[in-house]
């Protein structure tokens, strides 16, 4: 008897550079839900650059993905689609080559889809209590970036 897939998951990149396209930073949900209810981000090295390059290279990667786009929409375009379903990002630790595209993207994605129909504005950012801290002083001040995302 073969058994179903507990999960989908779509590696962004498993490197720790000097590649900006090859961060550790990998896709997530439950197999039986679809990429645009909610994506689940472990790590988040690599984002929307290394996922406009995997559809370059594989479209149908998504194969089940109802996108509101033309298929003759470059791959940037759809990748940010893709990118703005995630939900929460699960941040091991704060490297930069763990969180660089959270920090890229924290000014620019639309807001993520409702999970489970509950009423939903922002993304998640779960980690230890170091990793936050590190974010929210070190990334997150409007030293090295702006202050785009909102700890409360």
């Amino acid at each position: 008897m073969r058994s179903m897939p507990s999960f989908d998951l779509v590696c962004l990149g498993a490197g720790g550079g000097p590649n900006e396209a090859d961060l550790s930073a990998y896709l997530l949900k439950p197999s039986e839900t679809r990429w645009e209810d909610g994506i689940i981000a472990l790590e988040a090295g690599s984002g929307i650059g290394a996922l406009t390059a995997i559809l370059d290279r594989k479209p149908d990667t998504f194969h089940d993905l109802k996108l509101s786009l033309d298929t003759n929409t470059p791959s940037s375009i759809r990748a940010a689609q893709i990118y703005s379903y995630i939900q929460s990002f699960l941040i091991s630790h704060s490297h930069l080559d763990h969180v660089l595209s959270l920090v890229l993207s924290a000014g620019s994605l639309s807001t993520p889809p409702s999970l489970y129909q509950a009423p939903f504005k922002r993304r998640r950012i779960t980690g230890t209590k170091e990793v936050l801290d590190d974010l929210s002083t070190m990334i997150f001040s409007d030293r090295i970036w702006p202050n785009l995302a909102s700890w409360s």
